[in-house]
């Protein structure tokens, strides 16, 4: 379809938009513009469903062809696909790495596997989130393990990130600031008098 209209070339790069300001040049533009623009509609017109979230964000058809061929490329094969399954499975968060960037790196994985037979589940995302994250974070999934309705993956993922930012705002004002403000003065009563001084 992207051959008939002469779109094949633009989405591969190998024609990229012809550069310059010249009279003659505006309908080579206007051409090469119209024929992109089809090949946006043409992708998005192809794609089955399970597919469509790779590209919903994207308005570029070069970028959607990269996207897909990237996704499809990669687990085009059932070896392929129980590989990425597998890097998913045994992911945990390294000691100096931020949780923003872990659930990155799973929803990575999620994508390209999104409708195949090895597809990970919200409940499996859930799952391996809760089970993999250190320590410090169990009182935060202890909450979301018991909320009604339970929560989705991505809603999990943004409160965890939201109470590691929290957490981490703390520590960078210091505990001693903390212990400051404990020993400030209330206005009732004098800073470092008497015996509570």
């Amino acid at each position: 379809m992207l051959i008939a209209k002469k779109a094949y070339y633009i989405v591969t790069s190998v024609e990229l938009l012809p550069v310059g300001n010249g009279v003659a040049l505006c309908p080579l533009q206007e051409g090469w513009h119209d024929r992109a623009n089809k090949a946006l509609a043409q992708i998005h017109l192809r794609c089955c469903d399970e597919l469509l979230p790779l590209i919903d964000d994207i308005d570029d058809p070069v970028e959607m062809w990269e996207a897909l061929r990237d996704r499809l490329d990669n687990v085009s094969t059932k070896l392929g696909r129980t590989q990425v399954l597998q890097k998913f499975t045994s992911s945990r968060p390294s000691p100096d790495e931020m949780v923003t960037q872990y659930f990155t790196k799973l929803i990575a994985f999620c994508k390209k596997l999104i409708g195949t037979t090895e597809n990970i589940t919200d409940d499996a995302m859930k799952t391996h989130i809760f089970t993999t994250l250190p320590n410090s974070h169990e009182t935060t999934v202890q909450i979301l393990e018991q909320r009604i309705p339970s929560p989705t993956a991505q809603q999990c993922m943004e409160a965890i990130s939201e109470y590691a930012e929290r957490t981490a705002l703390t520590k960078e004002i210091g505990y001693d600031s903390t212990g400051a403000a404990l020993y400030s003065c209330d206005g009732n009563r004098g800073c470092g008098q008497g015996r509570g001084g």
